[in-house]
Order: structure tokens, then C-alpha cells, then sequence
């Protein structure tokens, strides 16, 4: 994406392009948001060639773009692939914009508006002047909504618990990362079938008790997900559930952990967790 840079803002700028001195062209017809991060890649881990590079990754933001008048609307979301642990740090008072202008026409930010090619506060409306090759001006306001809800709950966790099924029970101990469905909701993969697209969701309630449902779309749904009526022990060992007294479907803000009890009858029988879900 760095190698593109040079042709988004290319567009900002009068270079190498032949001499236009009656164009009037002085609209803006698509303006983007780039967001840069850092990341550590490690070449031939673990041998005596082993190498450590820092580099700048730059992903564009999708979403929708109108234009009405002289106003630009943009309404920014995350692109497929985009990185989970990213997400919590994009904010719209950091992040490079990129505005597309005719050719032969020049761009220029007013009233404090952030410089294109340099990292700027989109949080609220910002203008820009596009001057025409013949002189002629047009001021543009950018006007950027709200970045996707991602919720307080959102990131990586540690996972740890007891997962009990007809024929393959085991302990848990695993990284997950709880993504946002709402402000107050976050999907969470199940102990069951790890990879296989199990998942349920787990909302917080005011008083920090857990209501959790199947997740829609989730491989199997709909299926009814139980915090109640569950086994009281795993017929398949003779301790009780591993940590069944803290497993109560609560959330300790204090410490960001969950503690889920839930579980669905499968075609074999239950399938339970006991999960203990610390963030990272």
C-alpha cells in the first residue's frame, strides 16, 4: 500500500502534467481515509539468520461516499481482513485523508483543516479550497460520520476452563478474541469445534450479568444456548466442573474478565463450557 501513496496524493498536486490554463474543473469526487499501524515481522525465527523488521502497514477504509453541493459525506467501515487487534486504535483525530481532484487542479486545507499526506483530525467537519488550472475556486466541506461501534468489551482474551462433550472433553486453554456486535454485545467462538464458525454471543446487562444466545450465522444456528438445566457433572470424570462456583455468568469490570456457564444439546448430547475469559 506504501508504494500507492505516491498515486493517491499524486492527485493532489500539479507534477509533470501539461500546461491546462482553461479548465474550470474544481470538484472533489471521492475523498478516503488511510489508517497506518506498525508491525513486527521476525524472518527465519529461531535460527542464526533471524531477522527483525518494523513495518508500516497502510490500510484504506471502506465505506460509502455522497456527495451533495459542495459537502462530501463520507461514512467510514472496516475492510474484510482488517486486523482485530487494530481496531481499537483507529480514531478519526488521527488518520490520513485522501481527497481526488481533476488533474490540473490544486488543493489546499482552510481554517485549520488537515494537511493531505499527513495524519489530521477528521472528528468533525474540516474544509478545503480546489483551485481550477484557470484560477477559478470551489471551498469543500468533509464531513466524516462516526467510526463502527467497537465496543468497551472488544479485543483479545485468555481463555481458560473445562469444555465437556459426549466424546471429546478437555480442558480449555486458548487465546479468543471477542468481537463488537453492539455496544453492549460481543461474539465470542465456542470451546466446541474450534474453526467450525461456533459462536455465541454474550451481552452484558447493566447489573453485569451475561445474557448468552447462539450467534446468527453461526455454523448450526439456530440453536438454543441454555445457562440453566446444565449438567452438574461430567459423566466422564469423577471431579465436579472445573471452577463451577466462579463459572456464575458474570462480568468484573474491575479486571475486564467474563465467567460463562452455557452450553446446547447436540445431536450426541450436551456440550458445556465453563469459561473464564481474562483481557489481555
Amino acid at each position: 500500500m506504501l508504494c500507492l501513496l505516491p498515486v493517491f496524493f499524486g492527485s493532489c498536486l500539479k507534477q509533470d502534467l501539461p500546461k491546462v490554463t482553461n479548465s474550470s474543473l474544481n470538484d472533489i469526487t471521492d475523498f478516503r481515509l488511510l489508517y497506518k499501524y506498525q508491525d513486527t515481522i521476525v524472518d527465519n525465527a529461531g535460527t542464526a539468520n533471524e531477522n527483525i523488521r518494523i513495518v508500516v502497514n497502510t490500510i484504506q477504509l471502506d465505506g460509502t461516499v455522497t456527495i451533495s453541493g459542495n459537502t462530501v459525506s463520507v461514512t467510514p467501515t472496516f475492510p474484510s481482513g482488517f486486523p482485530q487487534t487494530e481496531k481499537t486504535k483507529v480514531t478519526l483525530t488521527h488518520i490520513w485523508g485522501v481527497a481526488y481532484i481533476p488533474d490540473a487542479a490544486t488543493i489546499a486545507p482552510l481554517n485549520g483543516a488537515p494537511e493531505l499526506g499527513t495524519p489530521g483530525d477528521y472528528s468533525s467537519p474540516v474544509t478545503y479550497r480546489v483551485t481550477a488550472a484557470d484560477g477559478s475556486t470551489k471551498d469543500w466541506v468533509i464531513s466524516v460520520s462516526p467510526l463502527p461501534i467497537v465496543n468497551q468489551y472488544e479485543g483479545e482474551y485468555h481463555s481458560t476452563g473445562y469444555f465437556y462433550h459426549p466424546s471429546s472433553s478437555r480442558g480449555i486453554d486458548a487465546d479468543k478474541y471477542l468481537t463488537t456486535i453492539d455496544a453492549n454485545t460481543v461474539k465470542v467462538e465456542l470451546a466446541d469445534l474450534g474453526g467450525s464458525n461456533y459462536y455465541a454471543n454474550i451481552k452484558i446487562n447493566s447489573d453485569n450479568s451475561l445474557t448468552i444466545t447462539a450467534s446468527d450465522g453461526a455454523a448450526g444456528a439456530p440453536y438454543t444456548m441454555f445457562t440453566s438445566g446444565l449438567p452438574d457433572s461430567d459423566p466422564g470424570y469423577t471431579a465436579q466442573w472445573d471452577n463451577s462456583a466462579e463459572c456464575n455468568n458474570t462480568y468484573d469490570p474491575s479486571t475486564k474478565t467474563f465467567y460463562v456457564r452455557y452450553g446446547y444439546m447436540g445431536t450426541t448430547g450436551w456440550r458445556v463450557t465453563e469459561e473464564i475469559l481474562q483481557a489481555y
